[in-house]
């Protein structure tokens, strides 16, 4: 725990010194302080805040320790661009040992409440985030996590949608900061013929989904088949690897402060994947 903990607050801390940002030298926590508290909350209390500060500060890794409603303000004063830099600097280094340049792309359901309590929901409004899960063959309400990983299941880039936005539809609109000549295999659901032409020769990325034997690019080699199922594996091993990190119910008041949290478990997991 404690190695974490300071890794935790060495890349935060040399993250917000890359980017320049300064903070009032009369403040009690500076900003990589408060962002090892969201860190450590989802890492091993459920993305608890109040139980991640008390415990840094009981066991002194943070002598200043806001009170719960200061900190919580400093918590969401945090720009989401610093958040997502952190994430692409981890990226950067999984792409670079990935020397296959093979990638995987999939997306997961993240609930914010069951089925029943839909119309009390606050957090979040309206049918667009109600989806649906094929493999258990129920709905759900709240966000699916899209999600492009590496050959090894560590993660490079992801997108939040609202649940009934289609895998297709998020993928298009992934940056693809890829390096020519990558290959990312995907479901049935990623097949379009005319997205794959463009992506190809936009950006140079093969995009190599599952296909029914009667398609027009059916892969004609079964071990390549049984190539692609197993390289899908990882992406699932990497989706319950994250939601592990879930509590039975991610508590939060608002959906920023939602999303926030499903992003501090993905953060978390790329970190322990380094």
């Amino acid at each position: 725990m404690e190695h974490q903990i300071v890794t935790f607050y060495l890349l935060c801390h040399e993250l917000l010194k890359a980017l320049g940002i300064r903070e009032d030298c009369q403040i009690k926590m500076n900003n990589a302080e408060v962002m090892v508290v969201v860190l450590v909350a989802a890492a091993f209390f459920g993305s608890n805040f109040r139980m991640a500060a008390n415990f840094l500060k009981e066991h002194r890794y943070i002598h200043n320790m806001l009170s719960e409603s200061r900190l919580n303000r400093r918590i969401h004063a945090i720009d989401d661009d610093v958040w997502q830099a952190l994430f692409r600097i981890i990226a950067e280094t999984f792409k670079s040992r990935n020397q296959g340049q093979e990638y995987i792309t999939d997306s997961f359901p993240v609930p914010v409440c069951d089925n029943i309590r839909i119309s009390r929901s606050k957090i979040f409004q309206g049918e667009d985030f109600r989806g649906y899960i094929a493999s258990k063959r129920r709905y759900f309400y709240g966000i699916r996590i899209h999600m492009i990983v590496t050959a090894s299941g560590e993660p490079v880039e992801f997108m939040i949608a609202a649940g009934a936005e289609s895998d297709i539809t998020v993928f298009k609109q992934h940056k693809f900061d890829l390096p020519e000549g990558s290959i990312c295999y995907g479901d049935k659901v990623y097949n379009d013929y005319e997205f794959e032409d463009i992506l190809q020769e936009s950006v140079g990325i093969i995009l190599k989904p599952i296909r029914k034997k009667t398609s027009h690019r059916a892969e004609g080699n079964p071990a390549v088949r049984r190539a692609i199922s197993y390289l899908r594996k990882k992406v699932e091993t990497s989706f319950s690897r994250i939601t592990q990190l879930f509590p039975k119910t991610i508590h939060a008041v608002s959906s920023k402060g939602f999303v926030l949290k499903v992003i501090s478990f993905i953060l978390v997991f790329a970190i322990q994947s380094l």
